[in-house]
């Protein structure tokens, strides 16, 4: 799916093929969305109970010709899935390092680091001076080489140490924020410092640790898949929305 597009107000009692007809592969993705939103109930938008039963014929008719074009240009692809990447968090967070690291091959530089940033209460939790002054991102990261405490992710700047904790199915154990606040407290005493934790679920007791949902994140992915298709960058632009659309599911 290649950025955001205008869903139409399709209702029963509409010409629907003359709708159909109209959609774009990336209407008709907006399209899919919205529709998956009130098959889960998740809209508060009431239902329209009149049908034209000759309207929604064509409509089906339609339908299915416009998913067929909407496979076979790729519409339904995504890569994350094919890779089998799934719940697993180290995996996860090999996807998340890259979007973090200013010289990654995305092209975003230090846009997905400052808009997730942009989205903790209290914001911004690293300066923007502070962020302009490099930095490096490691995962799996053991401070003073302690294996029992390993950080998932790391950005380690030249004026700003972040350590970032990432959560899909699991929850904080072992009293993992005073463990990583006392190793951020033994950091660089010249350095900003802030934990995140990342996870569907808010941790019962997080202290000074700052909280974003997987949501959250997907949010950030698509004004950056937007930004990124004014430009014309499409690649990147599907990328972005392809992992938007993967980690909602979390």
């Amino acid at each position: 799916m290649l950025g955001a597009a205008a869903v139409p107000d399709i209702s029963l009692a509409s010409n629907m093929e003359t709708v159909m007809n109209q959609l774009s592969c990336d209407e008709l993705s907006a399209f899919l969305k919205k529709f998956n939103c009130f098959r889960n109930g998740d809209s508060d938008r009431k239902a329209e109970a009149h049908p034209d039963s000759h309207a929604l014929e064509q409509f089906f008719k339609s339908f299915a010709d416009r998913m067929h074009d909407f496979h076979e240009f790729g519409g339904q692809l995504n890569v994350f899935e094919i890779c089998s990447l799934g719940r697993d968090e180290l995996r996860n967070c090999a996807v998340l390092a890259w979007l973090l690291d200013e010289n990654g091959s995305h092209g975003l530089g230090r846009g997905f680091l400052e808009a997730m940033l942009g989205q903790c209460e209290g914001a911004p939790i690293i300066s923007a001076k502070a962020l302009t002054q490099g930095y490096a991102v490691q995962t799996e990261f053991c401070p003073n080489a302690d294996n029992a405490n390993r950080v998932d992710i790391v950005c380690d700047g030249n004026a700003f140490i972040l350590y970032i904790e990432v959560k899909i199915d699991s929850y904080e154990h072992g009293s993992q924020t005073e463990r990583y606040f006392e190793k951020l407290r033994n950091a660089n005493p010249g350095l900003e410092k802030a934990l995140v934790f990342i996870s569907p679920h808010t941790p019962p007791e997080f202290g000074k640790a700052h909280f974003i949902r997987w949501g959250e994140c997907a949010d950030v992915l698509e004004r950056l898949a937007a930004e990124k298709l004014q430009n014309n960058a499409t690649l990147v632009t599907g990328i972005l929305q392809q992992y938007a659309d993967f980690i909602r599911k979390f």
